[in-house]
């Protein structure tokens, strides 16, 4: 299994450290659904293998003005096998508590979170990486060539520790996940993380070859799902759930069916978040645009028969 770790020194900004080159175009798909520097958790799974990814998450390091600096983590693995075992409950154990991190920032899971990251290297270790760096004038596209201390997973493991609770449950959601979207409330967590589960192993890969688990900072409630590009085959080819921060009715088992591929070759071109957003938000402003729009045409018509007056 693979690890990499991103983050930023004092004065330098953000890179992966690691001297091997770190494949994270998987992720291009999700850039305008999330701020990938913000709480986000991604984790997909295909023929390919699995990856998790998790953003934003928080040290007590701070930048030169005085900004918490972040970590983003990424795991991967070509092939779904059991060697996956030993990492899977410590993994599963920092997703988790990254949901009730996101969930409530003041809360004990929050101050978790930052220690196993802090565990992660000293702060001498990485500034002493960045320090070389700026010496040696190495540019940042040229940072893997350079020797870091070890990025294994062993460190991870070792930060986490041993003393958590394993994280169980039970959940009936592989019978209803093909073919759909299914979104939850981040306080109803247990399927997404028996998704992850499944991602991680490798559960029920024959009947299930494309799923996700997905929390995304830009979708926080259910009209942020409309229109949304990860529900059309032709755009996502994985069935998916996903936490909100907001859901009308946190415990019921919302679904929407996953569309199938356009055959007009003339596709749709589908609004951002962002988008949407400010189209439901700028009612007063589309009236002012039209008020004016108005006004002009009226002002216009008025200079035309004032010129025909004059003419004649």
């Amino acid at each position: 299994m693979k690890f990499f770790i991103q983050t930023r020194s004092v004065f330098k900004d953000y890179r992966y450290l690691g001297s091997k080159a770190v494949d994270d175009s998987w992720l291009q798909k999700y850039d305008r659904c999330t701020s990938f520097e913000h709480p986000t958790i991604i984790a997909e799974s295909d023929d390919s293998g699995w990856r998790v990814f998790l953003g934003g998450l928080p040290s007590s390091r701070l930048d030169k003005v005085s900004t918490p600096i972040r970590y983003s983590l990424i795991f991967s693995n070509t092939e779904h096998s059991d060697s996956g075992k030993n990492c899977l409950q410590p993994i599963l154990h920092l997703i988790n508590l990254w949901i009730q991190a996101i969930e409530d920032p003041t809360g004990s899971a929050y101050a978790e979170v930052t220690r196993i990251v802090d565990g992660l290297y000293a702060k001498d270790e990485i500034e002493r990486l960045f320090e070389t760096l700026k010496n040696q004038n190495i540019e940042a596209e040229s940072v893997n060539d350079v020797p870091l201390p070890d990025t294994g997973i062993g460190r991870l493991l070792e930060s986490i520790g041993d003393t958590y609770a394993e994280v169980t449950f039970e959940s009936n959601i592989f019978s209803l996940l093909p073919n759909h979207c299914i979104y939850k409330a981040l306080t109803n967590k247990s399927d997404f993380l028996a998704v992850c589960e499944s991602i991680i192993l490798g559960k029920y890969k024959e009947q299930l070859k494309n799923i996700a688990a997905l929390y995304l900072n830009f979708i926080d409630e259910e009209k942020d799902l409309e229109g949304l590009e990860l529900l059309y085959y032709d755009k996502y080819k994985y069935d998916f759930i996903i936490i909100l921060k907001n859901v009308a009715n946190p415990n019921a088992m919302n679904r929407i069916p996953k569309k199938k591929a356009r055959q007009s070759q003339q596709k749709e071109k589908l609004p951002t978040i962002q988008e949407t957003r400010q189209q439901s938000q700028n009612p007063i402003q589309k009236m002012q645009i039209k008020t004016k729009i108005i006004l002009g045409v009226v002002f216009v018509m008025i200079v035309l028969i004032v010129v025909k007056r004059l003419i004649v």
